[in-house]
């Protein structure tokens, strides 16, 4: 967390925080803060966005995840951008699938 307060351009190190915070600890909330820390602080790194993206899903907040998209859309290249956008997808398809198992 130190990491990520002291040097959010370091966005490697953003990143792992936050994993750490989400994987780790159980504390997809603090994971989340982190890179929204981040993503503040440093808009155009593709690495927080994407981060930031996947973490929103997790946490169910569409809305901002489908903001997060747009930003990384001028962000990357288009083929880099569709590549994560299958990966968003199949993250957000799985993630539904498995609220509907729980209903």
């Amino acid at each position: 967390a130190r990491i990520a307060d002291l040097n959010p351009f370091y966005d490697q190190g953003v990143v792992a925080a936050a994993q750490f915070f989400h994987h780790e600890m159980d504390d997809a909330q603090r994971a989340y803060n982190i890179l929204l820390n981040g993503v503040r602080i440093n808009p155009y790194s593709a690495t927080l966005q994407k981060a930031y993206i996947l973490q929103c899903l997790s946490l169910y907040l569409d809305s901002y995840a489908e903001n997060g998209l747009a930003m990384l859309k001028q962000l990357v290249s288009k083929i880099e951008y569709e590549t994560f956008l299958q990966e968003y997808t199949a993250r957000k398809d799985s993630i539904e699938q498995a609220l509907d198992t729980w209903h």
